[in-house]
């Protein structure tokens, strides 16, 4: 989760440079209500509620899609 007031650069190009260095991985985006997403982000929360926080990585990645990931990281 990357927080949309990051300092020393623009959320945006934060999200451009991880996607050059992992294209694949999923990016959540948050920031206080009232505020835009980024742009290239897949998941935005408004909200730093932590349910909200804690729910949308549920969202993402279902638990049994963790629990192979893991599983494999194990039989490396």
């Amino acid at each position: 989760m990357i927080d949309t007031a990051v300092r020393g650069t623009t959320c945006a190009e934060l999200i451009r440079r991880l996607r050059m260095i992992r294209p694949e991985i999923p990016i959540i985006t948050v920031s206080p209500s009232g505020y835009d997403p980024c742009g290239g982000e897949q998941f935005h929360v408004s909200s730093y509620d932590p349910q909200d926080l804690l729910e949308q990585p549920q969202v993402i990645c279902p638990q049994e899609t963790r629990r192979r990931a893991e599983e494999s990281h194990l039989a490396e």
